[in-house]
C-alpha cells in the first residue's frame, strides 16, 4: 500500500502579513524526495495557476478533504538549507515583513519568475488502473511526445476539464511535471551562423551586396556569432534572416557557459606579499578568532591606506585552508571590479560575483555555482550576504559604516545584522573593516562585544596627505562665463583659487586628481531672481535640478519628471529666471573650460546607469587614461589609485546640516574617506577642502583624520540625546494617494499603537514622536507621513510592531501602505 504524504508550503507570491501556509498532497513517487526547504510548483487559486512555493513542513496526515496535488519540483537542485530557513524567520521577525518576502531574498532571480507547466508520462506506471476514455486519450497524447505543455493539452482537448484530468493522472503517478532546472531567461544563449554545406557558390541566386559579403565571409566553413558578424560586415541581422530563409545559411543556437565576471580583462597580481609588523600583530588576533571556529566578530579599524586589504586577504587564505567558504561585502558596485581584480589573480575563477547591476541570468548562474560548491568565495554588495555558501567560515564587510548596506526595499534588512546572524548560526567569524567605523560598531568594540584590532599607520612609506581647509566665504560667489544659457554672463564659482592652482600644478606634474562634489546635475535648482519662486516638481514636494547634458532640462531626482527651463516666472511673470547651486556637471564643465587639454571623467548616477559603467570609468582612470575624476560619494570609498596625489572637496557642507542625527557621522566618514584617496603610494598626497564653515569641528577633525577624537565627542552627544547606540529607533511610514487620507491613516495608526501598548504590551517602553510629514512629503503623487519611535530592540518590541503591521494591513490596506523600519539609515 502506498504511503500518503502532505506538505505545508509558503507561496512566494503571498502578500499577506499572516503568512498563511497551504497544504498539498505529494504524489507517491515524490514522497521520498520532497523535504523541508524544497522549492516546488503548486496549483493555486480557482484557476490553478502555477505558483512557486517553499516546503516548510512535511506530514503524513491532512485535515483538508481533496487536497490538491503539487505539480512537481521547480528545480531539484534548488534547495533552502536549515540555516537559511532560520535566517528567513529572523528576517521576518526583525524586518516586519512576510515570510514570503524573506524567502525570496535567499533564492536566485529565476525563482521569482512565473513558470509554464509541461507534462511527461511516467515510464513504469501502473497500467492496470481503470481510466475513462477521455483520461486514457489525454494520457496517450502525453505518451506520444517527450513532453507537452498544459496549453497544448487544452487546445487538443477542447470542452474537457483538462485541469481535473491532469490532476487525477498526476495523483495516480501516471504523469509528472517535468523537472525544470532553470527558467529559459536564466540560460544565456548565443546565435551562430554558418554556410550550408550544399550551397553552390558559383550559382547563387540574386542577392544584395551585403548578403554577398556575408556569404564571402562564411565560405571558410566556420560558424560565427551573428552579433559579431553584423558588426564586421556592417549590415543588419535581417540580411542573415534572408539568407536563412533562402536556405543558404544555417542558424544555430548555443548555450553559453559564461563566467560571472570578465576575468580576462582584469589585471591581477597573483604574487604573495609580506605583512608589516603592525599588520602581522593584527592578523595574529584575527587568525586566533577564526581558528576558534565559534561565533566571533572583530572590528578592524585602521587609517586609510594602512593595508587593511592585505590583512583581509591573509584571513581569507586561512579560512580557505581550513576548508571554509567566504563572503566579502563591499558597499558600492563601483568597488566590486577593484575587489575582484585583487582576488582573481590570488584565487582564480573560483570567485562568484553578486550585485544588483548584474542581469538575472548572471545572478542565477552565480547562485548555482555557489550552491553546487564550485565557488567558495563570494564578492558582492549587500545582497551577496544571502549567498548559499557551503561550510561558511568567514564574512568580511569592507567599509562597514556605509549606508548602502541597509536595504530601503522590503525586507528592510541591514547586511551587518544578517551577517551577524549567519556567523552565529554557522560558527563563523564576522570581520568588519573601516577607517571610519559606525558609531554603533565602535561602541560595541569598546564595550567588549566585538574584538577591536587597530592599525594606526599607513603601509610602507606612504603618509597621510597634507590637508588644507579653504574658506569659501572670501571667494567671489560668481565669475564671468561664456556659457550661452547663463543670465548676465556669470556662473557660480565652484572652484576656489587654492584648488584651481593645485589642479593646474597637478596637471603639469602629470599626476591625477579626484574632485568630490556630492550632488549630481548642473545646478541645484532654478529660481526667479525677482520674487524668489523656485521651480518645483508638480508630482513631488522637491525642487527640480538642472541637467545640462539632458538637453538642458530640469529633472526631478525622485520621480524622473523633466521639463524645459522656464523662460518666465510662473508667479510674477518676470523674465529674470536663473539657476542656483552646483552639481557634478557644472564642475565638469568648469574644468573643461579652464583646462581644455585635460582628460576629465565624471562618475555619478547619471554616468553609471549601465551595468559595466563603473568598471569602465574606474578602469580608464586607473590606467591613467584620464587626469581628473569628478564624482559624487561613489569616488570616495575604498578605491586605490596609486597615481592620485590631489583630492579636492568642492563643498564640504553639503551633508553637514541635514535633519538627521547621523549627519555629523556621515560628513566625517565621507570627508575622511575621500581625503584618504590621496598619497596612497610613493607620491606625497595633498587634499583641499572647500567650506563655508572652516571652524566646524567635524570638518577640522576629518581633515586631521582624527576618528578617535570625533568618536569621543559624538558618543557623548548620542548619550545625552538618547540616540543609538543608547536606544533603537523605529520609523513607521505611511503612503497614501491623498493628503487627507495620509493624515487620517496616521491618526488611526497612532490609536492602534496606543491600544496595543495599553493592553497586550504594557511592559514595552516607547517614546513616540509624531505623526508628522515625511522629509519629502509628496513623491510621485503619493503623500507620506511618519512616526519616529525610540525603543529597545527586544522580542516584545518586535512582537508589538509585528502585530501592528498585521492589524494595519488587515484593516487599512485599501487606504494606504505602511512600512516599519528598525534602525533606518535616514530617520
Amino acid at each position: 500500500m502506498s504511503k500518503q504524504c502532505f506538505v505545508k508550503v509558503c507561496i512566494l507570491t503571498s502578500a499577506s502579513f499572516e503568512d498563511k501556509l497551504f497544504t498539498y498532497e505529494v504524489p507517491d513517487n515524490m514522497c521520498d524526495e520532497i523535504k523541508r526547504g524544497s522549492v516546488i510548483t503548486v496549483p493555486f487559486g480557482i484557476r490553478n495557476r502555477a505558483e512557486i512555493a517553499v516546503v516548510l513542513e512535511k506530514c503524513e496526515t491532512c485535515d483538508i478533504k481533496d487536497a490538491k496535488s503539487i505539480n512537481g519540483f521547480f528545480d531539484r537542485d534548488l534547495f533552502i538549507s536549515e540555516n537559511l530557513l532560520s535566517l528567513c524567520d529572523f528576517i521576518k521577525e526583525n524586518c516586519f515583513c512576510s515570510l514570503a518576502s524573506a524567502l525570496k531574498t535567499v533564492l536566485p532571480p529565476c525563482a521569482k519568475l512565473k513558470r509554464t507547466k509541461s507534462f511527461c508520462a511516467v515510464e513504469q506506471a501502473d497500467q492496470s488502473l481503470a481510466l475513462t476514455s477521455v483520461q486514457s486519450d489525454v494520457l496517450d497524447f502525453i505518451k506520444s511526445k517527450d513532453s507537452v505543455s498544459e496549453q497544448s493539452i487544452k487546445q487538443s482537448f477542447p470542452g474537457c476539464d483538462t485541469q481535473k484530468i491532469l490532476a487525477f493522472l498526476q495523483k495516480q503517478s501516471l504523469i509528472e511535471v517535468l523537472d525544470t532546472t532553470k527558467d529559459k531567461a536564466s540560460v544565456k544563449t548565443e546565435k551562430y551562423v554558418c554556410l550550408n554545406s550544399l550551397v553552390d557558390l558559383q550559382n547563387l541566386p540574386a542577392l544584395s551586396a551585403s548578403a554577398h559579403r556575408v556569404i564571402s565571409f562564411l565560405k571558410d566553413g566556420q560558424s560565427v556569432k551573428i552579433k559579431e558578424l553584423v558588426q564586421i560586415i556592417g549590415c543588419s541581422e535581417s540580411v542573415v534572416k534572408t539568407l536563412h530563409n533562402k536556405n543558404l545559411v544555417s542558424v544555430i543556437t548555443k548555450k553559453v557557459q559564461s563566467d560571472i565576471f570578465d576575468f580576462e580583462n582584469i589585471k591581477a597580481e597573483s604574487k604573495d606579499f609580506d605583512l608589516s609588523c603592525e599588520q602581522s600583530a593584527v592578523y595574529g588576533v584575527i587568525e586566533s578568532l577564526l581558528c576558534s571556529q565559534s561565533p566571533k566578530c572583530a572590528l578592524l579599524y585602521g587609517v586609510t591606506g594602512s593595508g587593511k586589504t592585505n590583512v583581509m586577504l591573509k584571513t581569507i587564505d586561512k579560512a580557505l585552508s581550513m576548508g571554509k567558504g567566504v563572503i566579502v561585502l563591499v558597499p558600492e558596485i563601483s568597488l566590486t571590479a577593484q575587489t575582484v581584480s585583487i582576488f582573481a589573480g590570488r584565487y582564480g575563477k573560483d570567485i562568484s560575483v553578486i550585485h544588483s547591476a548584474l542581469t538575472n541570468v548572471r545572478r542565477t548562474e552565480s547562485y548555482y555555482k555557489i550552491s553546487s560548491g564550485a565557488s567558495n568565495i563570494v564578492i558582492g554588495t549587500r545582497s551577496a550576504v544571502f549567498a548559499p555558501v557551503k561550510n561558511l567560515g568567514l564574512i568580511v564587510i569592507d567599509e562597514e559604516q556605509e549606508n548602502s548596506f541597509k536595504s530601503d526595499m522590503t525586507p528592510k534588512y541591514h547586511a551587518r545584522d544578517i551577517a551577524r546572524f549567519r556567523c552565529a548560526k554557522e560558527n563563523a567569524l564576522l570581520l568588519l573593516c573601516s577607517a571610519t567605523p559606525s558609531i554603533e560598531s565602535m561602541y560595541k568594540a569598546k564595550s567588549g562585544v566585538y574584538t577591536l584590532v587597530t592599525m594606526k599607520n599607513r603601509y610602507g612609506t606612504a603618509r597621510l596627505p597634507q590637508v588644507k581647509i579653504c574658506d569659501m566665504r572670501a571667494e567671489p560667489r560668481y565669475i564671468e562665463s561664456n556659457e550661452p544659457d547663463t543670465k548676465g554672463g556669470v556662473v557660480q564659482n565652484v572652484l576656489g583659487k587654492e584648488l584651481l592652482c593645485a589642479v593646474e600644478e597637478n596637471l603639469r606634474a602629470g599626476q591625477q586628481t579626484i574632485l568630490l562634489m556630492n550632488r549630481r546635475g548642473y545646478h541645484s535648482f532654478s529660481l526667479c531672481y525677482k520674487c524668489g519662486n523656485v521651480v518645483r516638481c508638480p508630482h513631488c514636494s522637491v525642487s527640480l535640478t538642472y541637467h545640462k547634458h539632458e538637453k538642458g532640462r530640469l529633472v526631478c531626482h525622485y520621480c524622473g519628471y523633466s521639463v524645459q527651463p522656464k523662460q518666465f516666472c510662473e508667479v510674477c511673470n518676470s523674465e529674470y529666471m536663473g539657476f542656483m547651486g552646483s552639481g557634478t556637471q557644472l564642475v565638469e564643465q568648469s574644468l573643461k573650460t579652464l583646462f581644455p587639454n585635460a582628460r576629465i571623467l565624471r562618475m555619478d548616477a547619471d554616468t553609471v546607469s549601465q551595468s559595466s559603467s563603473h568598471e569602465k570609468i574606474l578602469g580608464q582612470f586607473r590606467q591613467k587614461k584620464a587626469d581628473i575624476l569628478v564624482g559624487t560619494q561613489m569616488v570616495a570609498k575604498g578605491h586605490d589609485f596609486p597615481e592620485v596625489s590631489l583630492v579636492g572637496v568642492i563643498n564640504a557642507d553639503n551633508s553637514l546640516f541635514l535633519d538627521d542625527y547621523r549627519a555629523n557621522e556621515r560628513t566625517f566618514a565621507l570627508l575622511t574617506q575621500v581625503i584618504g584617496r590621496a598619497g596612497r603610494a610613493k607620491i606625497e598626497g595633498k587634499a583641499i577642502v572647500q567650506t563655508y564653515n572652516p571652524e566646524n569641528d567635524i570638518i577640522r577633525l576629518s581633515a586631521a583624520q582624527d576618528y578617535d577624537k570625533f568618536y569621543e565627542g559624538e558618543i557623548k552627544l548620542r548619550q545625552s540625546a538618547v540616540f543609538p547606540p543608547f536606544c533603537d529607533i523605529i520609523t513607521v511610514r505611511l503612503i497614501c494617494d491623498s493628503e487627507i487620507k495620509a493624515k487620517n491613516l496616521a491618526e488611526k495608526l497612532g490609536l492602534e499603537l496606543d491600544l496595543l501598548c495599553k493592553t497586550k504590551y504594557k511592559d514595552v517602553k516607547l517614546a513616540l514622536y509624531g505623526p508628522f510629514e515625511d522629509t519629502v512629503f509628496k513623491v510621485a503623487e503619493k503623500y507620506r507621513m511618519k512616526y519616529v519611535i525610540k525603543c529597545r530592540n527586544s522580542k516584545a518590541t518586535r512582537q508589538l510592531f509585528g502585530e501592528l503591521s498585521s492589524v494595519v494591513f488587515a484593516k487599512y490596506k485599501s487606504v494606504g501602505a505602511v512600512s516599519i523600519d528598525m534602525n533606518p539609515t535616514i530617520v
